[in-house]
């Protein structure tokens, strides 16, 4: 299990967690050239025979309130306390699938057969404002390190 500064991240396959492997990854690009992130980690789990993927944070504060939106093919999820800030992000506007916000994550409804989906799992300890999107970024699981 990812243990993160806001909880624990599951892993849902069909409603029912499921180990897997969170692969730490060094993104460097920017804008986390110049300032870097906390940590930044890829989580992939192979999507054949099943009908949905869910990426949870079981939150050690359940009063944080996931603030994410999306952006180009990306959908995240996002939290904000003092100066942390975590998110969550997977891939959007897929014929394959369907992406859904969750209160505590994101969630893959499979469609079609496809072989894997990727979540992406950023977060940083000196979160300034709304202006720093170095996490939503890092998250983008369609962006390589």
């Amino acid at each position: 299990m990812l243990n993160t500064p806001f909880g624990t991240i599951k892993i849902c396959v069909d409603g029912v967690c499921t180990d897997y492997e969170a692969v730490a990854i060094n993104f460097t690009r920017p804008p986390c050239d110049k300032k870097p992130i906390a940590a930044c980690y890829r989580i992939e789990i192979p999507a054949k025979n099943c009908d949905s993927i869910a990426c949870k944070l079981e939150p050690v504060d359940i009063d944080i309130i996931n603030t994410g939106d999306s952006g180009e093919s990306y959908l995240n999820a996002q939290f904000i306390k003092d100066k942390c800030i975590l998110t969550i992000g997977m891939e959007d506007d897929n014929p394959a699938f369907e992406s859904l916000c969750l209160p505590f994550g994101l969630q893959y409804n499979l469609i079609c057969p496809i072989d894997k989906v990727v979540f992406g799992i950023a977060w940083a300890t000196d979160y300034e404002c709304d202006g720093d999107v170095r996490t939503w970024f890092a998250a983008d699981p369609t962006i390589s390190s």
